[in-house]
């Protein structure tokens, strides 16, 4: 709290409320800043009432009653189930936090940070119509970087970064990431329900036969006119922190059996022939299906470990996709 306080100072050597709003909306477990005019200002920190006077300094109080701590403004926490409207994302915290984006609602029931939170593009969305993904957090202790304890196809030490996967407006995968805290995975394999409509839905049709190169430009379609998110092809490191996050502590499938990510398991793999997203119980963790089974899938990045393949790709069975 005291380093939020800290970076809100103007060039006038005075704190700036609105840069101080900004500062504690960024710090984890504070609630009550919207409600922040002017100094002195309280606020709730896991349920402890702060109290930061006119110098900027930061006191707790030790003992509060549960009558003692006022209601706080929730105009920036997301509610299951409803649409986030307005100009700003929201944020919810459950065993974590997470960013709703504009345009999206937590999936009822599917709402915890730690086991895989689950948003659509359509509010109360039970039956699987909106397009979904899962929140993947990345906290600053978390090392950005490539994991290969776990099955994969064509990787190698020679691996090199691709270009033009990301999202447009974002230059630095990692920054963003950063800032956010984490990142959204499409929850289902790429599909399609109409020809040149990509979706992340359950139960349609896989994308496959495509390139790589397509699959870039096709990632970037989803939400190509929305000022809010903004979608693009997953990078290889994307992929691997979303394993990691899965294999931090045991996990089980959608058939209650232990989901290993360092063992290679055929049941995941429905059959050489691509099926339909969403399709085998026993590759879902972490409310993600498709991981390992179906199709392959390309990754932004390119590799040397195979004359034959010259992008990286991972999970899956036979096909390629994006």
């Amino acid at each position: 709290m005291q380093i939020a306080v800290m970076g809100s100072y103007g060039a006038d050597g005075t704190i700036d409320i609105n840069e101080l709003k900004e500062n504690l909306k960024q710090t984890e477990g504070v609630t009550g800043t919207d409600s922040i005019t002017e100094l002195p200002a309280k606020v709730i920190v896991d349920g402890h009432e702060v109290n930061i006077d006119e110098n900027g300094k930061v006191t707790v109080k030790e003992e509060i009653t549960e009558g003692d701590i006022p209601t706080p403004p929730v105009s920036n926490v997301a509610i299951p189930g409803e649409i986030v409207t307005g100009d700003e994302n929201k944020k919810y915290t459950k065993n974590g936090t997470a960013i709703i984006p504009v345009g999206f609602a937590i999936v009822l029931g599917l709402d915890d940070v730690e086991e895989g939170l689950v948003i659509s593009d359509v509010a109360n969305d039970t039956e699987n119509v909106g397009n979904q993904f899962v929140w993947i957090p990345v906290t600053d202790k978390t090392p950005y970087k490539r994991n290969t304890s776990y099955p994969v196809t064509y990787i190698s030490e020679e691996a090199i970064d691709d270009t033009n996967y990301l999202p447009d407006g974002i230059t630095n995968e990692e920054e963003a990431v950063r800032s956010a805290n984490g990142f959204y995975i499409s929850r289902y394999e790429a599909g399609q329900e109409r020809t040149n409509t990509l979706v992340s839905k359950k139960g349609v049709t896989v994308l496959t036969d495509i390139t790589q190169e397509n699959a870039k430009a096709t990632a970037k379609t989803m939400y190509a006119s929305d000022t809010h998110v903004k979608s693009g092809l997953i990078s290889g490191i994307q992929w691997d922190m979303t394993m990691a996050f899965i294999s931090s502590k045991p996990r089980v499938d959608g058939t209650n059996k232990t989901y290993d990510v360092t063992k290679a398991d055929s049941s995941r793999h429905v059959s050489e022939e691509v099926t339909r997203t969403g399709n085998n119980e026993a590759d879902k963790v972490c409310n993600i299906y498709d991981l390992e089974g179906n199709a392959w899938e390309y990754v932004a990045e390119k590799t040397t470990a195979s004359p034959s393949a010259s992008f990286a790709v991972r999970g899956g069975a036979s096909l390629r996709q994006c």
